[in-house]
C-alpha cells in the first residue's frame, strides 16, 4: 500500500482558523484631501492634503513633538557616552605608555 506523500498527514494545520491572521482595525488617516483654493498652486493639482479638523492638528503635532523629544534625548545619549569615553581614553601617561605593549596584545 502506497502512501500519497502530497496529503498532509494532519490537515488541522491547514485550516482557516489556524492560518489567518486577524489585524486591528487601521486608524483613519489624520489628513486628507481637500479641494484646492484660489491661492494654492493649481498646477499642483486640484487638492491639498489638510488636517480635517483642530483635534487632528494637535494630536499630528503631539505625536511630532514627542518624537523629535525622543531623538533628541537618544542623541544626547550617544554624545554623553562618546565624551565618557573619549574622556576615559589614556592620554600616555606614564602608566598606560609603560603598559602599551601588553595592553595591544
Amino acid at each position: 500500500m502506497t502512501v500519497d506523500s502530497s496529503i498532509p498527514s494532519n490537515l488541522d494545520d491547514y485550516s482557516a482558523t489556524s492560518t489567518i491572521v486577524l489585524f486591528d482595525r487601521p486608524i483613519p488617516l489624520l489628513r486628507g484631501p481637500v479641494s484646492a483654493g484660489r491661492p494654492d498652486n493649481p498646477s499642483l493639482g486640484p487638492y491639498v492634503l489638510a488636517f480635517r479638523n483642530p483635534q487632528s492638528w494637535a494630536a499630528a503635532y503631539t505625536a511630532t513633538e514627542s518624537k523629535i523629544v525622543e531623538q533628541c534625548e537618544g542623541g544626547a545619549r550617544v554624545g554623553c557616552a562618546l565624551t565618557a569615553s573619549n574622556n576615559c581614553k589614556p592620554l600616555g601617561g606614564a602608566i598606560w605608555s609603560a603598559a602599551g605593549p601588553a595592553l595591544r596584545t
